[in-house]
């Protein structure tokens, strides 16, 4: 991690961790239970975690979330299942669940999201080859593929559900750490809307068949929706800090 005006050479800094755990439980109580009019008063504990989560994206732009309450087996279902969709289907089938508008499947060659990148001194761009990946785009909104693994629909449908409904709460912080109304920014994502979507990404093994040049996984970038929620299962991801 290389923050902007940092002196020369290698600099690591640690992501912050935010544990949203206790603000979830409170925002699920009062659904339920806040019977007046108003706003329910926000409890200390709650107002250390907007405090924390603004911090955090202050300073770094990006956290580690705990107690985000999406299930650990719908998450696993979703993996389980994503991964036979690259590994056990054909071509053929995978190439068929292709679309328009964002969603569908991309395969190796078709996938950039780093096709051009920018030297360390910022003076001139780097021409890359398409990114060594494929991906699957699900937007949830009835019109995606019918996946030829069985159960992956319903599983990504599942895991979508969860981490939207997690969304909605860093939308919350994240108008509370502004000193905002708690709805400022939920409107944008209710419903349907576009701007959620559900990335499966999958790097293909390398084995024999090495990178071309300056050719990455998922390259550098930067995404331009709200929230980008990254589930890894394997270390490898950097950041860089503003």
């Amino acid at each position: 991690f290389h923050p902007a005006g940092a002196p020369p050479g290698p600099r690591e800094e640690t992501i912050p961790v935010v544990n949203i755990g206790p603000y979830i439980r409170w925002r699920e109580a009062v659904d339920k239970y806040w019977p007046h009019d108003g706003d329910a008063p926000l409890p200390d504990e709650c107002e250390l975690i907007v405090k924390k989560w603004g911090d955090a994206f202050r300073a770094c732009g990006f956290c580690q979330v705990l107690g985000h309450g999406v299930p650990d087996d719908v998450i696993a279902k979703a993996r389980e299942l994503g991964r036979a969709f690259f590994e056990t289907t054909t071509a053929a089938a995978r190439d068929a669940c292709a679309g328009d508008g964002g969603r569908g499947y991309k395969g190796v060659g078709a996938v950039a999201v780093a096709a051009s990148g920018v030297t360390a001194d910022g003076a001139s761009t780097i021409k890359r080859p398409p990114d060594y990946a494929s991906e699957f785009v699900f937007l949830g909104d009835g019109d995606d593929a019918q996946l030829p693994v069985p159960g992956l629909n319903d599983a990504l449908r599942d895991y979508f559900r969860a981490c939207r409904r997690a969304n909605e709460c860093f939308l919350e912080l994240t108008a509370r750490a502004l000193h905002l109304e708690p709805s400022t920014f939920a409107g944008d994502f209710e419903g349907e809307s576009w701007l959620n979507r559900l990335r499966l990404a999958y790097y293909p093994s390398q084995a024999g068949k090495p990178p071309g040049t300056r050719q990455l996984r998922y390259g550098e970038h930067t995404d331009w929706q709200c929230f980008t929620i990254v589930a890894q299962d394997k270390q490898g991801l950097e950041v860089e800090v503003p």
